[in-house]
């Protein structure tokens, strides 16, 4: 079981029929994780699991199961099967043309046509920013004293304000593959954006060390080091008088 796959299954099916009031699951982790949890609290969807070792209460999960292996995984050639990506396109155009098309006999109609009678009870989601936000992955994370944050082994730079504080870090997976901000938020609150640091570009700016004086030349590599103060000269006659 993978979340980022359930995750994106379930945003796609959202997007295709609307937001649920209700989602009812098996005690898998992924089902009971707490992004998850946070996912479906962001949208307004009741989470609901089975009861344990409880296999009846599941019954339309198995039977829809026991349908796809007796009218399409019998229909198809395994060996003519180059992807997963292939099988998948079948099996959409299956469950489309054939399986939402036919009668079912327990509702007396199609699924299809039993969705469209109840079309105005539907809550589609008009606000993709929206819709995207609700799936956003979740973490908490403490800016360290030099105003970064590590998520996933990456680190990223905030604002100094941050430092110390305990923030909420919400990002989508791919953000972490490219140079998109992750988002911050402090008590629910959007309060700022974490960068992923550059190193090769920080190497770049001119460092001054204070304590010692040491000064590193913007334009060459070398270190000029402050000259010492000479000591004060001691005066014998001074002494004597």
């Amino acid at each position: 079981q993978n979340f980022l796959a359930l995750r994106d299954s379930f945003k796609e099916a959202v997007l295709r029929r609307g937001i649920p009031k209700m989602l009812y699951t098996d005690n898998g982790k992924i089902y009971r994780s707490s992004q998850f949890e946070y996912i479906c609290a962001s949208l307004g969807t009741s989470l609901i699991h089975a009861e344990p070792f409880s296999p009846h209460s599941k019954g339309k999960v198995e039977r829809f199961f026991h349908t796809v292996r007796m009218r399409f995984l019998s229909t198809i050639d395994p060996t003519s099967i180059k992807s997963i990506d292939e099988l998948n396109m079948m099996f959409f155009k299956w469950l489309e043309e054939d399986y939402n098309r036919k009668e079912h006999s327990s509702i007396g109609m199609s699924p299809l046509d039993f969705f469209m009678s109840q079309i105005s009870r539907v809550n589609m989601c008009g606000d993709i920013d929206m819709l995207n936000e609700c799936f956003l992955i979740r973490v908490n994370r403490k800016v360290n004293k030099d105003a970064t944050l590590k998520v996933e082994n990456i680190l990223y730079e905030t604002e100094e304000k941050f430092k110390g504080m305990r923030l909420e870090v919400r990002y989508d997976p791919q953000w972490l593959k490219d140079n998109t901000p992750l988002l911050l938020f402090h008590e629910g609150k959007k309060v700022g954006e974490a960068y992923k640091v550059n190193f090769h570009e920080n190497a770049k700016i001119p460092v001054e060390y204070i304590e010692n004086r040491n000064v590193v030349s913007e334009n060459e590599d070398t270190v000029d080091f402050a000259a010492k103060p000479n000591p004060p000269v001691i005066s014998f006659n001074d002494i004597i008088d």
